[in-house]
């Protein structure tokens, strides 16, 4: 599986997203979200474990292009894209890769997200530590959880490097407190045809009772990650 991420990789760092297997042909233009981070976390994981160089090398080509290259264009100056999976493969490569870039673009794609975070105040008492745009749309829980995720591994880099920055952990103090908040109990689990089987899940927002995996494996594991911290 790492040697197919290397073979998908392009000599600038990028990967191609979808291999045509009857053409048996790298596709150059499809881009989907998340592929590219998920690739450079894998290939950091793959080097920690198998200890062959070329998948930190491929490692680094693919941070150096999600930090630089990747925000070329002039529209992406001024947001930042789906990058959680980017500043958990940064540092996971530590101290392998200890590019002062990788603790920079993470550090301020954290900034970034807690202007996106509701705080006391902001919106309705309930909406507190999730991430989301205006208080007219309830923050789904996914996001508070992923990008938990994200500020747990940059959290860990600024300790790493010996800067620790106190205002992402209450950052992920503030997400644990949401998602705790609106995680499935049987006072809140009225609605469900069985009630005492969904306790533990993780639903989709405080108004929108739908569970799916991907609400539960991303919010759990940012709980998961983080518990030496919390």
């Amino acid at each position: 599986l790492a040697n197919f991420l290397l073979f998908m990789q392009r000599g600038d760092g990028e990967f191609s997203h979808v291999y045509r297997t009857d053409r048996k042909w790298k596709d150059p233009k499809t881009k989907l979200l998340y592929y590219s981070g998920e690739a450079a976390l894998a290939l950091a994981m793959a080097f920690k474990m198998l200890d062959d160089q070329r998948y930190l090398k491929g490692a680094e080509k693919a941070l150096d292009y999600l930090v630089g290259e990747n925000y070329w264009p002039l529209t992406l100056k001024f947001l930042f894209g789906e990058d959680h999976w980017t500043c958990m493969a940064a540092e996971e490569a530590w101290p392998h890769l200890k590019h002062r870039r990788y603790a920079t673009f993470c550090y301020e794609f954290a900034t970034f997200n807690r202007r996106h975070q509701f705080m006391p105040g902001e919106g309705a008492e309930d909406f507190e530590g999730g991430y989301g745009i205006t208080p007219f749309f309830p923050p789904h829980l996914t996001p508070a959880g992923s990008r938990t995720e994200a500020m747990v591994s940059t959290y860990r880099l600024s300790q790493h490097r010996k800067e620790t920055r106190g205002v992402i952990g209450a950052q992920i103090v503030r997400a644990f407190r949401y998602i705790v908040r609106h995680q499935v109990r049987l006072e809140n689990a009225y609605l469900y045809a069985k009630p005492h089987e969904t306790v533990g899940a993780i639903r989709q927002s405080p108004i929108k009772y739908e569970v799916r995996i991907d609400y539960i494996q991303h919010t759990i594991a940012a709980m998961l990650r983080a518990l030496d911290l919390v």
